[in-house]
């Protein structure tokens, strides 16, 4: 294995201390599966006193935990001191840590067997947890015990879903066992552990994963019994179009806004897309009335929703009327609202007129001038006949 020139010039300066380096975790999973990490973490003898001596340009960024950053260019590192975890009370972070001389120790306390292996300088890998044999075998797998690794960190049990989400392997059984075993520890994470979790599953190559993440009651006290079909949720192109709509079905399903806002600490923009679905399936709008309320970006959520949901002939058809621009909003009017209140409109009745000369204008009934939808709307309004 082939370590690139800056995580290489990190340990090998390390080495030059006396100490002991290696490229760890997801770099070296990643490089064995033949894609390019996002980042090289190091782990390391040295203590962070050492590390910091050693490279100026660096800060702590974990000391209690051992880590601290080192930046090389205009690139950071994180190099964290070999160590082994005390007890974990909080299903969430260990009680205390304490430093060790070897990496074998260190690989012990990861959480999967895929990213529990070790490169030293050379390339050449420790793997004392068959990390290798389960790359090619396509298995996520806990090291040591699920259940106890579960318990200290119940976050676990959605990177596993992750895992095998985003490199397309599937959880070992005795892993699976452990999850259904631990489920209700789900309830210890904060929000936003578990909204970043679920954002990067319904972001990956498989965003149906997010329903594994349901079936094995993960996510019980959000979406309560709610499992909608998340089969063609990967026909979204944008994550957050996708978190929108698959939160949008687990409603129409009989999940509920708050408990899902809260629960996944959504973004306003995700908040604000989830209640413009519900407002346009509530209310049954047709693919015009979203155009005309909603404007283009709101026809493209509603587009992405129906491929979300298997309605993929009302898709085509509001596709088509997104492309072709076939319809037009109140700005393109020629007539504004404040004439149309010179004209005796008032209230609700202006919204319902603008509506009314949109549609007709789209469809080509009337021609989008002042004189032909002045005339159109004095002949077709009710209201307006009334009071002429």
């Amino acid at each position: 294995m082939l370590i690139p020139e800056k995580p290489s010039e990190i340990m090998r300066k390390i080495e030059n201390y006396g100490y002991r380096a290696y490229a760890v975790g997801g770099c070296v999973r990643d490089t064995l599966l033949g894609r390019a990490p996002w980042d090289w973490d190091i782990a390391c003898s040295a203590p962070p006193d050492k590390i910091m001596e050693m490279f100026p340009r660096s800060r702590p960024s974990g000391i209690v935990y051992g880590t601290v950053t080192v930046s090389i260019g205009n690139d950071e590192f994180e190099i964290t001191t070999f160590r082994k975890e005390g007890e974990y009370t909080n299903g969430r972070k260990p009680d205390s840590v304490s430093f060790v001389a070897a990496v074998e120790e260190d690989l012990c306390r990861r959480d999967f067997t895929v990213n529990a292996m070790a490169a030293d300088i050379n390339g050449t890998i420790t793997d004392p947890f068959g990390g290798i044999d389960d790359i090619e075998r396509k298995l996520i797998r806990c090291v040591g015990n699920p259940e106890k690794r579960f318990r200290e960190d119940a976050l676990r049990m959605f990177r596993a879903v992750r895992f095998s989400a985003c490199l397309g392997f599937n959880i070992e059984e005795n892993t699976v066992k452990g999850i259904l075993s631990e489920c209700s520890g789900a309830l210890l994470l904060s929000p936003e552990r578990i909204g970043g979790e679920l954002t990067k599953i319904i972001s990956s190559v498989r965003p149906d994963y997010v329903g594994k993440a349901a079936n094995f009651h993960l996510l019980d006290h959000i979406i309560g019994n709610a499992r909608p079909d998340v089969s063609n949720l990967y026909l979204i192109e944008t994550g957050e179009n996708r978190i929108a709509c698959y939160c949008a079905m687990v409603i129409l399903h009989g999940g509920d806004f708050d408990s899902l806002s809260q629960g996944l600490s959504l973004t306003h923009n995700i908040k604000r897309k989830i209640y413009t679905l519900n407002k346009i399936f509530s209310e049954k709008l047709t693919p015009f009335e979203v155009g005309f309320t909603y404007g283009i970006d709101g026809l493209r959520l509603y587009t992405d929703m129906l491929n979300a949901m298997g309605d993929f002939d009302k898709a085509k058809r509001t596709l088509l009327l997104m492309r072709e621009k076939k319809f037009i909003t109140p700005r393109d009017l020629n007539l504004r609202g404040d004439e149309l209140v010179g004209m005796g409109f008032k209230g609700e009745e202006i919204g319902n007129a603008l509506k009314i000369l949109c549609h007709a204008v789209s469809t080509g009934i009337v021609e989008n001038s002042r004189e032909k939808l002045t005339e159109y709307i004095n002949t077709n309004y009710k209201c307006v006949n009334s009071q002429n």
